[in-house]
């Protein structure tokens, strides 16, 4: 930032120094090379005082400037950048009244003054200055020739966009940059165009525009026709990455990119905003901008934190908590993993403390500390659940001793750290003008407070990390999210305002202040519901809803209106978060998120209080059908955060209307997960919903699920264990629903939570394995893309296999069976066209698929589902196609092609080890490939077995009246009587998902 204030100032001394000595169109290039420089100034907004217009007298024709006004504009720069602005604003206003009778010169002081306000926080002062700029310019601008005045324009707007930015009117600073670019083109001045679409880009992200943000910035930086939905294919992040490499070396790049990789995070992009930082980072390097390398650091902790709390952190500490029924060798595997991921840690810690240290920017080192006490306080979090999981079987497993050691120090580390920088950040934070950035960051702080106050605070004390006394109390945080509520109010930012005003509400509630939280709740409401903040609304109207539903808890003899009160205010926070589908991210971003935090309560909390009205009476037809739908709606909302994307789209057909045909013979069955209780909706055809409740504990149904998978994954002699473990979840999901499925010979599941990774295959009666009895498959959701049965004549199917991994892939191992497994499907009378070894590449997949028209897609080769996008993954011979690159394949036969893909077939993967929601990337990849059918293995097994149930599966296949699912149930009890296959690891690993016709 200094460089840029320096660049400002010292181009504009040149201009007051020579401007006599100047022709007139040496004085117009010389204006124009000092005032493209202001844009570039990013300044804090602020407040202070500055003589009315009107006292600033009428103007008389252009002046030139006297050499006292040069010496004034010196002095203001000295202090400028000393940050002195108390003593540059005297100057500067020396300056404005030394220039009096000179528009070019007076207007520019009042503009360097407008921002020497806004670094005040004298938002008043601000306004009056770059008003009276531009009055200047706009009705006293005889002698100055066009191009001139357009640019002194331009500058002047670009400066009151900045203004209404800072002060949360970011509809109206979109408009004004508008008219600046508009200006600038006019003038010809293509760096300032460049650098007011950046500022476009600036106010779409703040009204959570990142789509049309980053594509913005895309097309101002690049030179390519790259869009943003598809820069995270490999070929074209690989082009883009080239050209990074040739941008220029200047504050608008390195400004633009900073803001580019920024958004690109936030749409999921990891790798693709992380080249673009650290091409932002060594141009600012280059260029010896000491602020742009502070925001620079700033970003890329944000992005390793971000990975850290969506994923690695998250998954590690699965695997961990997976560990304590297994033996010494997996957990000395699973904490090299752990340890992994407190080093990941430690290095967003070091990008925030570079940040920090950097003191080139109070605002953006309050920023990177504030973002350091959340990581801590996420990072203290994830360990003492894990404490929590691990200290009361350290007695029964010695083994986790050293892994209980390990996180209990990191926990206490985490956590004094966390304290540590608190008297330092409430100083900063009080020193800061009063604008959005400092609200913001008041309130994400509050936000992490809040999690150690209430939720942690009895694990941190039996853990005895620290005294709870040394945790901040409700009041302190209170006042906190006062402090942000009053300096909102004062800058009539009213989204600023509704968010600090939720938060304090939420402090209320923690409090247990019912009265007060709905009160407050109520205000924040109707603040974000009056500004047409439906990213802000959602979640007050979901808090309002959880108060409602405490309240009948807590309240003996509530009436049920409060009960439908709750309800109504749940739905409605659904219907609000539905209406933004499709770009969830439009949650702030500078209010952090995470859509198991901030999305997934609100559906499971509304189906809890549908099932379980709390006044003893039990849930209407109505309330189930609205409770399973609702579980579709999350699961949707899982696959559209997965894909950061709405990704259901085109013709659906409800699954009750297929089941209700008379040919169809099918059950479906929504198993829904609650904290203390299993509920299990089922509906058979042409008869009401049904629902069965079991008092079942979700961690009894997790702990059950999770070593019934590992038992099926390690595909050893332990049939009596499965059985055991199988028939503990028959006995919930289909016991208690049996007599209602007697005249079905088909199961659809719409499972839920860890369900997910279990195949229902393999639940026991306690005699046979429910695949002995039903024909069974998964649903996403309560819908299916165009169900029709297969159509067999012809059976097209496009085969690829991959016996080999590419040499950088080795560890996955061969699958030497693969080529017996693509011949059986033309041994079965189905007509191929075969992509095998070396001529199975994403471009030779993408050429075949467009080429013909397959009803059959078949690929065997090593592949992962995963619960984050770019994991989930099937393997080429030229490396990985992820799912976004595989969905973009078969869409673009949708461009060459009418017909429907029938069936997707994907031997030989697995979902990601230790990740509980992995089977998200599996229906992802089976919806979003369009196919109406698809079929996959949860785990690698045997690739022989694999090879003899795919033999198996496609000459069912072919048969006439076979439906798929019970094609797939042929091939399992197929191999399940086969000696050497008859183990449930062998034939249960096969799910087919979607349309079982």
């Amino acid at each position: 930032m200094a460089r840029k204030r320096s660049l400002f100032l010292d181009r504009l001394q040149s201009v007051l120094t020579f401007w006599q000595q100047r022709s007139k169109a040496g004085r117009r290039s010389l204006l124009l090379a000092s005032i493209t420089a202001l844009l570039c100034i990013l300044a804090a907004p602020g407040f202070a005082t500055l003589p009315q217009p009107s006292a600033i007298g009428t103007h008389p024709p252009l002046r030139y400037a006297q050499q006292s006004t040069v010496d004034l504009v010196q002095q203001g720069k000295a202090l400028y950048d000393a940050g002195q602005y108390e003593a540059a604003v005297e100057v500067l206003q020396q300056a404005v009244q030394q220039a009096s009778g000179n528009v070019v010169n007076q207007a520019t002081a009042l503009s360097n003054l407008s921002l020497t306000y806004q670094q005040l926080g004298r938002w008043q002062e601000a306004t009056q200055a770059i008003e009276a700029s531009l009055k200047l310019l706009q009705t006293s601008h005889t002698g100055i020739d066009s191009i001139t005045l357009q640019t002194l324009l331009a500058q002047s707007w670009d400066i009151q966009g900045r203004l209404q930015l800072a002060q949360g009117q970011a509809e109206a600073a979109l408009q004004t940059w508008q008219q600046t670019t508009s200006m600038y083109a006019k003038a010809q001045q293509l760096d300032g165009v460049s650098r007011s679409q950046i500022n476009q880009a600036r106010a779409l992200q703040a009204l959570g525009f990142y789509r049309r943000a980053c594509d913005m910035l895309l097309q101002t930086l690049s030179k390519t026709e790259l869009s943003c939905e598809t820069l995270d294919r490999p070929d074209n992040l690989t082009q883009f990455k080239q050209e990074l490499k040739t941008q220029p070396a200047s504050v608008t790049t390195v400004v633009g990119l900073r803001s580019l990789g920024d958004v690109l995070q936030l749409m999921g992009n990891v790798e693709g905003s992380r080249a673009v930082l650290q091409t932002s980072l060594n141009l600012s390097q280059q260029l010896q901008s000491a602020a742009n390398i502070q925001a620079a650091y700033l970003s890329l902790g944000n992005i390793a934190r971000t990975q850290l709390t969506t994923g690695m952190l998250e998954q590690n500490m699965m695997r961990l908590a997976q560990a304590t029924d297994l033996d010494r060798a997996t957990v000395n595997a699973v904490l090299p993993l752990i340890r992994t991921t407190i080093a990941s840690i430690q290095t967003a810690l070091n990008d925030y403390q570079t940040a920090a240290t950097l003191a080139s920017s109070v605002t953006i080192t309050t920023q990177a500390q504030v973002n350091q006490v959340s990581l801590l306080v996420e990072s203290t979090q994830a360990l003492l659940q894990a404490l929590q999981v691990f200290s009361p079987q350290q007695q029964a497993l010695p083994i986790l001793a050293p892994v209980i050691t390990e996180l209990k120090l990191q926990a206490s580390q985490s956590l004094t750290s966390a304290l540590a920088l608190l008297p330092t950040l409430q100083t900063q934070l009080n020193s800061l003008p009063a604008n959005r950035s400092t609200i913001y960051a008041q309130i994400n702080l509050a936000r992490s407070l809040l999690k150690l106050s209430n939720r942690d605070s009895g694990k941190i004390t039996r853990q005895s990390l620290i005294p709870n006394s040394a945790l901040p109390t409700s009041a302190q945080i209170a006042q906190l999210l006062t402090t942000a509520v009053q300096s909102a109010q004062t800058l009539k930012d009213t989204r600023a305002e509704s968010y600090a005003l939720g938060y304090l509400a939420m402090t209320y509630e923690q409090n247990q202040q019912w009265a007060e939280a709905q009160r407050v709740t109520k205000q924040a409401l109707w603040l974000a519901q009056t500004n047409n903040a439906t990213d802000i609304a959602y979640r007050w109207q979901w808090q309002l809803g959880r108060l409602l539903a405490k309240q009948v808890q807590t309240t003996p003899g509530a009436d049920r209106a409060t009960y439908t009160d709750a309800v109504a205010a749940y739905k409605t926070a659904i219907q609000t978060l539905q209406s933004l589908r499709g770009d969830l991210a439009a949650v702030n971003q500078d209010i952090q998120f995470t859509f198991r935090d901030s999305v997934e309560p609100v559906y499971r909390e509304a189906v809890r209080l549908l099932l379980q009205p709390g006044d003893g009476t039990a849930p209407s037809p109505e309330d189930l059908d609205t409770a399973r739908k609702l579980i579709e709606s999350l699961q949707l909302a899982e696959l559209d955060n997965f894909f950061r994307e709405a990704c259901l789209e085109g013709q659906v057909v409800p699954l009750d209307d297929v089941v209700n045909q008379p040919s169809a013979q099918a059950a479906v069955i929504y198993p829904i997960v609650l904290p203390d209780q299993l509920q299990v909706i089922v509906k058979v055809p042409n008869q009401p919903l049904k629902l069965h409740t079991q008092p079942i504990s979700q961690a009894t149904i997790e702990a059950t699920a999770i070593k019934l998978r590992q038992l099926l994954i390690k595909a050893t002699n332990a049939d009596a264990e499965i059985r055991q473990l199988s028939g503990r979840l028959y006995d919930w999901l289909i016991r208690p629903i049996a007599a209602d499925l007697g005249q079905v010979d088909t199961l659809v599941f719409v499972p839920d939570g860890t369900l997910r990774n279990i195949p229902m295959a393999v639940l026991y009666d306690g005699n046979q394995y429910l695949i002995e009895n039903y024909a069974i498959a998964l649903s996403a959701g309560l819908q299916l893309i165009d169900p029709k049965p297969l159509a067999r004549t012809p059976l097209k199917a496009l085969t690829a296999g991959l016996p080999d991994p590419p040499r950088d892939y080795e560890y996955l191992g061969k699958l030497p069976a693969i080529t017996d497994e693509i011949n059986s499907i033309t041994a079965a009378g189905v007509a191929t066209t075969t992509l095998l070894g070396d001529d199975f590449t994403r471009q030779s997949l993408e050429t075949q698929i467009n080429a013909a028209p397959f009803n059959v897609i078949h690929l065997a080769t090593h592949g992962q589902f995963s619960s984050r996008q770019t994991e989930t993954f099937i393997l080429a011979a030229d490396g990985p196609i992820n799912v976004s690159q595989f969905d973009h394949l078969l869409k673009s036969r949708e461009f060459a092609r009418s017909e429907a893909v029938e069936l997707l077939v994907m031997s030989a993967c697995e979902t990601a080890s230790g990740d509980d929601r992995a089977t998200l990337g599996l229906a992802g990849a089976a919806i979003r490939a369009g196919a109406r059918s698809t079929m996959a293995s949860l785990w690698q097994i045997n690739d022989r077995a694999t090879a003899a149930l795919v033999k198996q599966f496609y000459q069912e296949l072919t048969h006439p009246g076979m439906t798929k699912a019970e094609a797939l149930r042929q091939a399992q009890l197929a191999l399940l009587k086969q000696d050497g296959y008859s183990q449930p690891s062998y034939w249960s690993a096969y799910v087919l998902i979607g349309n079982w016709l």
